[in-house]
């Protein structure tokens, strides 16, 4: 279960363990993280694996079909989309993501650390164009609360990396991405949870949203932002 205690200090971040599930389990397809994410699937193809630079984002090699991201991969693209939609240009994600690592001493996966939360929306900053001075102060500080609003969807282990995170698209329904539930598909945090999969695929079989949460236990109007989302 992810916490949302004291933040790890860099200098006591360590690297993931090779074997850590979180990292060595890949979970989705580039087409599956990018819909979750609400994001053009060319674009986390893009970040995962550019033609020059190395990749922003965590994969392993195509599987022909299976997937191929492991949850650390995919935390990492939620904190580049979330500097994304706070306003960053795409020519300086890359140097704010460079930004990060080298914050962490070169620690692989920092950007799914909790160093993102704590230094992140700083560093980021640094890369953006001043521009207009009192203009810079206002969009800095618009774009600091944007993503500090996004990174506290993240809840982090006792060893400073990701551990859980909630998806924003959703307001009334609380769909979390756990990599030790559901093999780390969207689940709606009710009970013992309920695969967001499971509802979208009762409706196509016909039944009625109606019917769907009541037989899931799952409030009708979560179901249907679901639908609306999905």
């Amino acid at each position: 279960m992810g916490k949302t205690a004291t933040p790890t200090p860099p200098s006591r971040l360590r690297s993931l363990a090779p074997g850590d599930p979180r990292l060595a389990l890949p979970l989705y397809t580039l087409s599956e993280a990018a819909r979750y994410l609400k994001l053009p699937s060319s674009t986390l193809h893009y970040w995962a694996r550019p033609s020059q630079n190395e990749p922003l984002v965590t994969t392993f090699g195509t599987r022909g079909g299976a997937p191929t991201m492991p949850f650390i991969g995919f935390a990492e693209a939620f904190v580049v989309k979330a500097a994304r939609d706070a306003g960053v240009p795409n020519h300086r994600i890359r140097p704010g993501v460079e930004a990060i690592k080298r914050r962490a001493g070169g620690i692989p996966h920092a950007l799914a650390s909790r160093l993102v939360y704590t230094d992140g929306a700083a560093l980021l900053l640094a890369e953006l164009d001043d521009g207009d001075l009192d203009e810079a102060h206002t969009d800095q500080r618009q774009f600091r609360k944007a993503v500090e609003s996004q990174l506290k969807l993240i809840s982090w282990a006792d060893d400073g990396f990701a551990s859980r995170l909630r998806l924003p698209q959703f307001e009334k329904a609380q769909v979390v991405v756990d990599p030790g539930v559901a093999s780390g598909h969207p689940l709606l945090r009710r009970g013992a949870g309920v695969r967001v999969k499971d509802l979208v695929d009762s409706v196509r079989a016909g039944d009625s949203a109606h019917d769907v949460a009541r037989g899931f236990g799952v409030p009708v109007k979560e179901v249907q932002e679901i639908l609306r989302e999905a």
